[in-house]
């Protein structure tokens, strides 16, 4: 098995600051706790799922709206 070396390490912190400074605040460790239990796993997938088909819709309607319909 090969082993693959980090030259450095970075903070979770510092990794995550532009998404905090994105969202304009961190997830609440309750909910956090709610979404990791077994038996929200259906929930959060769909919950998942609809955010993946609406960002796709976007794109879809985005490209499609820079071709000319004859």
């Amino acid at each position: 098995m090969r082993s693959y070396s980090v030259p450095y390490s970075v903070p979770y912190s510092d990794l995550l600051a532009p998404i905090h400074s994105f969202l304009k605040c961190e997830t609440p460790d309750e909910w956090i706790a709610a979404a990791t239990k077994k038996e929200n796993l259906d929930i959060v997938l769909i919950d998942h799922l609809i955010c993946e088909l609406n960002d796709n819709m976007c794109i879809y309607n985005s490209v499609s709206n820079n071709y000319v319909r004859r």
